[in-house]
């Protein structure tokens, strides 16, 4: 196996400050767009929480809500950055902190906001592995068709 796939260092990898700077650049390309958006959606992956708070930081700062929901994670559940982390790692996590608007980012990850669905991302949708009759990983979860189903319904 390839590092990348096994080594837990990987786990919900967060951008790189060359991530970062991308994330800042397309910022700046949205100057041109003619309509804003009125809603941003996220995945509870730390690189896609700061790549939408890099980007919409102005349309956040504006008060455009964001919406984090476990559905829009990657489907490649043979890499080890496609692990996801308890969201309370997620909101005490520095780079989260850091971002812009991260009080924005923060009332997004917060159990009330993610109530539909924080209890089974943190029992074992994110990194874990419940035990059992629930008995499933992180990879069942990015394997799951049916998550686009629940996408579909929220």
């Amino acid at each position: 196996r390839q590092r990348h796939e096994a080594d837990a260092a990987y786990a919900d990898a967060r951008l790189t400050a060359t991530g970062i700077a991308q994330a800042q650049a397309r910022r700046a390309d949205l100057g041109v767009w003619r309509r804003r958006p009125s809603l941003i959606v996220s995945s509870p992956l730390t690189r896609a929480l700061q790549t939408a708070a890099y980007i919409f930081a102005d349309d956040l700062a504006a008060g455009v809500p964001l919406v984090v929901r476990p559905e829009l994670r990657e489907f490649f559940p043979n890499l080890a950055q496609d692990a996801g982390r308890p969201l309370a790692a997620l909101r005490s996590d520095p780079a989260i902190r850091a971002l812009p608007n991260a009080s924005v980012v923060l009332s997004a990850l917060s159990n009330e906001a993610c109530a539909q669905w924080r209890h089974e991302w943190d029992e074992w949708q994110a990194n874990g592995s419940a035990t059992g009759a629930r008995a499933r990983s992180w990879q069942a979860h990015c394997a799951d068709g049916g998550r686009i189903a629940d996408f579909k319904a929220w």
